[in-house]
């Protein structure tokens, strides 16, 4: 039907540290004041922050790092968070104090004010002073012994609060300020349903640097909404991840990438190969690498919707990250219908423009990362011509279904696809969310081929990922061994037979630590990356 249609040793720790040495190096040549250090170390090692004025160390009092609570959080009088930290500071100028500031670097999927914090220094030094950031002298509600404390709340998604800030004092010598911060999430008396059972992750983090990630937290925060879309295009979706995405015509995403202009689709929760997760934003291309298939060489040619075997996973992931190659190879596929056999037509050109690999600089800032590839099927209406309701779209993409369920569900590498969700939130449009195939019609008295129109898909209004020609996305259509979610050029998601050669548009998610350098998103003055 539609298918036609479209640390363990301490050598170990020895290079860790070596490498880190080297790279704070190369910020304080670089002319950088405050060098960047997220404090994950445990007590007694030496998690050293260094700036042109002299050095900091910080040290845990529990003997641990990470500030991690259960992914079941209720309402409570519970200090969730107790962590006691010191900051140790050695000022080698004479004249130049050494400023620091103390932060919270956090992932909550709690709504604004739900998360309350407490800090506050428990000794003083003449030669370092301090200024708590909050509302002063508050005492934690249920802990009638807990006093003294400078409170303020947690906002609703991935940022970063300042706790505190001050100086070391010049000529000082291993002056030490302690800290204790707690986190609750205090029963207000009123309905909390919807926010029970959440989780919360965080770290410690001095003289925080603000990564890219951040700096577009913060364009939205500040931002006029309107319909909950920022300025610049700016909004959060209504999936329990809480991500943040751009939607609309031309939303300002645009990006400076591998001397290309490359969009950003928004920021997401990413578990990377070791099971870190971490916000990272994803980029996609904004101009196709050309029409290949998804994969052509299994399934007897009509492909196979594993990505973890496709031959589009192979290109991307080998040649197209291959700065040694400057001519075409064989390996890239682009199979057609044949429709006088009523069969795929087995192609493999090897036509590719090798200028257009990743070169080795930005392949750098690429996040090794987990994609989810489970797959869906049509519901909603589940007769012609049939529905893809948008939220069960992403939460199938992440789920376990697949054709027969013997798919993989998750996939670790660099270069993917976007998913046929993002397309989805990429429209402002109420009735695209609500329907991915929103706008198509179907007609039982046409022939097979020709009884589903996808020309008015409803998807494509107010959509810049929407294109005027079918292009793959990296979910599988459970329903079938061969077929794949694609979006039509008539602005419908629509599945098709992996051998088919669609446009491809590569997508990447960035490191945690990449910075915006200049610009802002415009199309004339895209971001530049650092």
């Amino acid at each position: 039907m539609d298918s036609k249609s479209s640390v363990k040793n301490e050598s170990k720790k020895l290079i860790i540290i070596t490498i880190f040495t080297v790279i704070i190096m190369i910020i304080i040549f670089a002319g950088i004041t405050y060098a960047f250090f997220t404090a994950n170390n445990p007590k007694g090692s030496t998690a050293q922050i260094i700036s042109k004025s002299g050095k900091m160390l910080i040290t845990y009092e529990d003997g641990t790092s990470d500030i991690l609570t259960s992914n079941n959080i209720m309402p409570s009088n519970e200090i969730i968070v107790n962590k006691t930290f010191t900051l140790t500071g050695t000022n080698t100028t004479s004249g130049l104090a050494m400023p620091y500031e103390v932060g919270l670097d956090y992932i909550s999927r709690f709504s604004d004010g739900m998360i309350h914090y407490y800090v506050k220094r428990t000794n003083t030094n003449s030669n370092v002073t301090s200024n708590l950031v909050g509302t002063a002298n508050q005492a934690i509600p249920g802990n009638t012994s807990e006093t003294g404390y400078t409170h303020g709340t947690l906002k609703k998604g991935s940022r970063y609060v300042k706790l505190a800030a001050g100086e070391f004092k010049a000529n000082t010598t291993n002056q030490t300020i302690t800290f204790n911060l707690k986190l609750q999430f205090p029963d207000n008396g009123l309905n909390q349903d919807s926010e029970k059972g959440k989780s919360l992750t965080g770290k410690i983090v001095i003289n925080y640097k603000e990564s890219a990630t951040d700096t577009l937290i913060a364009k939205f925060d500040s931002e006029t909404k309107t319909n909950g879309v920022s300025t610049s295009g700016l909004f959060i979706d209504n999936t329990s991840d809480v991500n943040l995405r751009y939607t609309g015509a031309n939303p300002n995403n645009y990006v400076e990438f591998n001397n290309e202009k490359w969009r950003i689709v928004g920021i997401f929760d990413v578990k990377d190969s070791t099971g870190k997760i971490e916000r990272k934003i994803k980029l996609v291309r904004n101009e196709s690498l050309g029409n290949y298939s998804w994969d052509a060489t299994g399934n007897d040619n009509y492909g196979i919707n594993n990505w973890t075997e496709a031959d589009l996973k192979n290109e991307l992931n080998g040649d197209y990250l291959n700065t040694t190659l400057d001519s075409n190879r064989n390996n890239w596929y682009n199979s057609y219908w044949d429709s006088s056999t009523r069969k795929p037509v087995f192609r493999q050109t090897g036509e590719f423009d090798y200028t257009k690999v990743i070169k080795s600089n930005y392949q750098s800032m690429i996040s090794e990362s987990v994609w989810n590839i489970g797959g869906n099927s049509y519901s909603s209406p589940n007769t012609p011509p049939y529905g893809l309701p948008l939220l069960d779209q992403y939460n199938k993409e992440r789920g376990t279904i697949t054709y027969q369920n013997n798919r993989p569900t998750e996939w670790t590498g660099k270069v993917g696809l976007i998913y046929a969700s993002d397309y989805g939130y990429a429209s402002t449009l109420a009735e695209c969310h609500e329907n991915l195939r929103a706008g198509v019609t179907y007609d039982s008295t046409k022939e097979t081929d020709y009884q589903y129109d996808y020309s008015n898909g409803k998807c494509k209004t107010d959509n810049w990922l929407a294109k005027s020609s079918w292009y793959w996305t990296l979910s599988p259509y459970s329903g079938r061994s061969s077929s794949v979610f694609g979006v039509s050029g008539g602005g419908a998601v629509n599945y098709g037979d992996a051998y088919y050669s669609y446009g491809v548009f590569p997508a990447v998610f960035l490191k945690s630590d990449i910075l915006i350098t200049d610009g802002n998103g415009e199309k004339d003055s895209p971001y530049l990356l650092g």
